[in-house]
């Protein structure tokens, strides 16, 4: 798979992978699919401040973290990992929508830092 700057879709979906990582010249990326693989930490996605769409279910994530720069994202796919609490979620304010269906969520969390979401599966 060749992979370069321009890109600005990438699905890695069901590859295995256990981390994210090598995505930091990929700029331009507006949608990023790694679901069904074996990532356990939201991480290595800092410099891809023109995501838009981050889709990760079906791995095996804790914790909701590493997206403090992902300003500009609007979709956020989270579903059927191991998230048991909502946090690290602030500074996404054009957030639409997100899914943490099937997670280890036990009570409805506080959005109200997230002006803009109209669509939250949990």
């Amino acid at each position: 798979m060749v992979i370069n700057s321009y890109d600005k879709i990438l699905f890695l979906d069901g590859n295995k992978i256990a981390e994210i990582k090598g995505l930091e010249t990929l700029k331009s990326l507006r949608t990023s699919s790694l679901a069904s693989n074996k990532i356990r930490k939201i991480e290595g996605l800092d410099e891809l401040q023109n995501l838009g769409d981050l889709i990760l279910p079906f791995n095996r994530i804790s914790r909701i973290e590493g997206l403090n720069n992902l300003t500009n994202l609007k979709d956020l796919g989270l579903g059927s990992n191991n998230i048991s609490e909502v946090e690290g979620l602030r500074n996404l304010k054009r957030l639409e929508s997100l899914d943490l269906y099937d997670n280890k969520i036990r009570e409805r969390p506080n959005l109200s830092c997230l002006p803009k979401l109209r669509h939250f599966f949990f």
